[in-house]
């Protein structure tokens, strides 16, 4: 199962994940989120999964709502290798957001079982492009594009958690939201 974890910012507009595709395979979309407090620039944080039954590359394609209508915006992703009992699906899910302004921290546990994994995933917008803060998971890519900023993450889990603390914390973003997923083993 290939995960794919990212983020996506629009300028005054909201949208989000259609539709997907990881290795011409078309993908389930886990869990995603778009800013919806925030008057004007809106983040979507999305986590998407297929079974990809061989091969070691492939393209993946994300397909949004509408366009990314800025040249200050982008997208960003990670890209997760499930191995196991081949589920698409996710045990569990959470999703967070944030507009302060400031410093912030989003909370995205989801409950885990040993010899399972968890992945998460934020975007951001405005102010500094300061860090991401991962509690509870491994950061495992980021980057930014313009005034949006992304981060994925995630972990081999090692033990059962009800739930595992899974939470980012950003600096400075004005707008942000975050999605977190599990998987267990069967």
């Amino acid at each position: 199962v290939i995960v794919v974890s990212g983020g996506c910012a629009f300028s005054n507009v909201t949208g989000t994940v259609s539709s997907a595709t990881i290795g011409g395979v078309s993908a389930t979309i886990i869990v995603q989120l778009t800013d919806t407090a925030a008057p004007n620039d809106k983040q979507c944080s999305f986590i998407v999964a297929a079974l990809v039954p061989s091969g070691t590359s492939g393209d993946v394609v994300i397909t949004l709502s509408r366009s990314l209508n800025s040249s200050n915006r982008g997208m960003g992703i990670g890209v997760h290798r499930l191995t196991g009992p081949g589920e698409v699906a996710a045990d569990d899910t959470a999703s967070a957001q944030d507009n302060t302004c400031s410093t912030g921290s989003m909370v995205v546990s989801c409950n885990t079982k040993e010899d399972g994994a968890a992945i998460g995933s934020s975007a951001g917008n405005g102010g500094v492009y300061g860090t991401e803060t991962w509690t509870g998971l491994t950061e495992r890519a980021r980057g930014y594009q313009g005034a949006a900023v992304w981060s994925s993450a995630g972990i081999a889990t090692t033990s059962d958690e009800s739930p595992r603390t899974m939470s980012v914390a950003t600096g400075s973003y004005c707008t942000q939201t975050a999605v977190g997923a599990s998987w267990h083993p069967a």
